[in-house]
């Protein structure tokens, strides 16, 4: 019997496109797929979630890696909080959650200073009942240490819980621990996958 769900937060509670955001910010397109693999899928930005390694100190060391796009980096990384969107009202869907009696935390690999700006932007996340963030514990999914810190933390048992995430990877860890589990492929489809969940259906009207 499902009771908790547990929600990731890039590319489920929010999107997360890193290439569509470099294009606004005025990159060429023949880079901006470039430019997001070099900041989003550098050391620097996981340090960050792993490490909570500050803004500033990511910008100087891609910097000095890719002087050639100093400027774009520092806008980039400057205005990387904007990046992140809500789509198809998730405050609706969580708030119909709670009220059938549903406890939600997130569980996200996420640095602090993302994390506190998206909880300041965004109306969805004061439904949450709690959560997990990477950096404040040093480890990131899918170890499977971060699954058993949110069940130790907050008393559950991992069959009674609904874990949502975008990333194969992540799901496999959880579903091996025991956890139901959504492999979402896109933040817009939160709401229907989840009322393909039999135990949810009556709650999302």
């Amino acid at each position: 019997m499902i009771k908790n769900i547990i929600f990731d937060i890039g590319n489920v509670m929010v999107t997360y496109r890193p290439e569509e955001f470099i294009l606004k910010l005025g990159a060429e397109k023949r880079f901006a797929l470039s430019l997001a693999k070099k900041i989003f899928g550098s050391a620097q930005w996981a340090d960050g979630d792993k490490f909570n390694k500050p803004i500033s100190e990511m910008k100087n060391e891609l910097n000095e890696i890719y002087p050639e796009h100093k400027e774009l980096i520092s806008n980039i990384l400057d205005n990387c909080t904007d990046m992140f969107e809500t789509v198809n009202h998730p405050e609706h869907t969580l708030s119909q959650l709670k009220n059938h009696g549903f406890s939600l935390y997130y569980l996200s690999n996420i640095s602090e200073f993302v994390l506190n700006s998206l909880i300041n932007k965004h109306e969805a996340f004061k439904y949450f009942d709690g959560g997990i963030a990477s950096y404040a514990y040093n480890t990131v999914k899918p170890d499977e240490r971060i699954y058993h810190i949110l069940l130790e933390k907050y008393h559950l048992q991992a069959d009674e819980c609904l874990f949502i995430d975008d990333l194969e990877k992540n799901i496999d860890t959880a579903k091996a621990l025991g956890f139901n589990t959504i492999h979402l492929k896109k933040a817009e489809y939160l709401r229907d996958e989840l009322k393909k969940i039999n135990e949810l259906k009556t709650a999302l009207v």
